[in-house]
């Protein structure tokens, strides 16, 4: 690096490779490396940048366990829907269906749990809503728990009840604080431990924030949307 310009490219992955002058973090930004100090902060960053990027548009699917009651005629044959809300770091919420099949012969009888895939949340589960749509033999059901988990989350949600033709019961996340991530280098975070906060990274006097840092994370339920979020702060856009 010595007495040379180099260009560092960063894209949306974990790799990483040098060549002629400009990173990007979802968009273009310019790297002038012009002595050995500048070129050894260039390589930090890109560490940094490393760890920052790996937990960026990670696809993923969820998986439901719904146990059925030991109560005598627990068990039904009916359509069983559900729907998971979801709140998120953007301030966003949403949610996503999923179809739980006690209709099938091998679903939801006495004392038994079953598993299905479901899309992925991509942020925080607050609710769950079980829908009883009728029909099938022995229509009222009994549900014990339901176990999600998404995202390295599990979220055990007791229900304990009957649930009746054309019934809906929702059951919510419990509040709960959150820990703190680690801070940014030149950096601190601000808020984000109670539940339903936010939590935001700031940069120290003298120091800016790379474009495609996480400015803030959410805090539900013990939980956090992004899981692992991460910031990078520096001297000044052009001398990172």
């Amino acid at each position: 690096f010595q007495n040379a310009v180099q260009r560092l490219s960063v894209k949306r992955t974990t790799t990483v490779s040098l060549y002629s002058t400009e990173y990007r973090v979802g968009r273009q930004l310019e790297l002038n490396v012009t002595d050995n100090m500048n070129a050894i902060k260039c390589l930090q960053t890109c560490l940094g940048l490393i760890v920052l990027l790996t937990v960026v548009d990670i696809s993923h699917e969820s998986t439901v366990e719904i146990r059925t009651h030991g109560w005598v005629m627990a068990g039904s044959g009916s359509d069983i829907d559900m729907t998971l809300w979801v709140k998120k770091a953007s301030g966003t919420s949403n949610s996503v269906n999923c179809d739980f099949p006690c209709e099938q012969s091998d679903f939801c009888q006495t004392n038994t749990q079953q598993t299905v895939t479901c899309p992925s949340l991509n942020g925080i589960l607050w609710k769950i809503t079980l829908h009883h749509n009728g029909g099938g033999f022995s229509p009222n059901w009994a549900v014990d728990w339901v176990n999600i988990r998404d995202n390295g989350y599990e979220y055990l949600l007791n229900y304990d009840e009957w649930l009746d033709p054309g019934e809906q019961i929702s059951r919510t996340i419990e509040a709960s604080s959150c820990s703190r991530p680690s801070s940014p280098n030149n950096g601190y975070i601000s808020d984000g431990t109670s539940h339903n906060s936010y939590g935001y990274f700031r940069c120290n006097s003298g120091y800016y924030m790379v474009p495609g840092s996480d400015t803030r994370y959410l805090c539900y339920g013990g939980y956090r949307d992004p899981k692992y979020p991460s910031a990078i702060c520096c001297r000044s856009i052009s001398n990172c």
